[in-house]
């Protein structure tokens, strides 16, 4: 009976000190959330601008996201999702046809970074639970997975030394062709008001049915400042 006692008390120290070492998901998403630069800073984001080049296939645009605070928006924000080519004529009907960029707009929508999604997530009604650790690249990554109120998930890949984001996945639903959406791989991060935005982001659809990706490297981001208009050229109607 002792020897079991032993045992017992034992594992329950191993199991104590496994937890001690280890990172709750509380904590994984506050040190995140800091490193990003604070709730404070997050929250105050009424208006961004982000102006840059988008290159797939080997065809390369002129990129222009704006996200402005709309209160009567249930989503809280609208955004526009705007490119050209050289001489200034609309690429969005091509884009959609090949990487499927409607889904990505979607995707980025509702918040003005996708990290939004894991502030008071309770409070939301969302859950989340830590998957484990996994690579990424180079790095190692804790998995955190979210799910929202309509079942949609988002899993994030947040690096485990600078607790900043390295890949983010969105799934609408529960899909049977083998497609698991796009993944979104964050690089280059740089402070832009006190808030680490990763200014190149390598996008990457896996699927059965496509597989394919494109690169979107971020010139210049404002936020809640005065921007200059996107000017799209139309062509000239005979």
């Amino acid at each position: 009976m002792m020897n079991l006692v032993l045992f017992g008390i034992f594992v329950f120290l191993l199991v104590a000190i496994q937890f001690a070492g280890g990172q709750t998901i509380d904590e994984i998403i506050e040190k995140h959330i800091r490193a990003k630069g604070g709730l404070n800073k997050m929250e105050d984001i009424r208006e961004m601008c982000m102006k840059g080049e988008m290159t797939f296939t080997g065809i390369a645009v002129r990129l222009q996201i704006t996200k402005q605070r709309d209160e009567l928006n249930p989503s809280g924000f609208n955004m526009q999702w705007q490119t050209a080519n050289d001489e200034g004529l609309t690429w969005g009907n091509t884009l959609k046809g090949t990487m499927q960029i409607d889904n990505l707009m979607t995707e980025m929508q509702t918040t003005p970074d996708i990290s939004q999604y894991l502030v008071n997530y309770a409070g939301k009604g969302y859950s989340v639970v830590l998957i484990g650790k996994e690579i990424v690249g180079d790095n190692s990554c804790y998995h955190v997975k979210l799910t929202t109120k309509d079942q949609q998930e988002i899993h994030y890949w947040i690096n485990t030394s600078g607790f900043m984001l390295q890949q983010s996945c969105l799934i609408k639903e529960a899909v049977s062709s083998g497609d698991t959406g796009n993944y979104l791989t964050y690089h280059n991060y740089k402070p832009v008001d006190g808030i680490q935005i990763a200014h190149s982001i390598h996008v990457s659809k896996k699927g059965s049915n496509e597989n394919s990706h494109c690169e979107i490297q971020l010139e210049k981001i404002v936020i809640n400042q005065p921007f200059e208009p996107f000017i799209v050229k139309l062509p000239i109607q005979s």
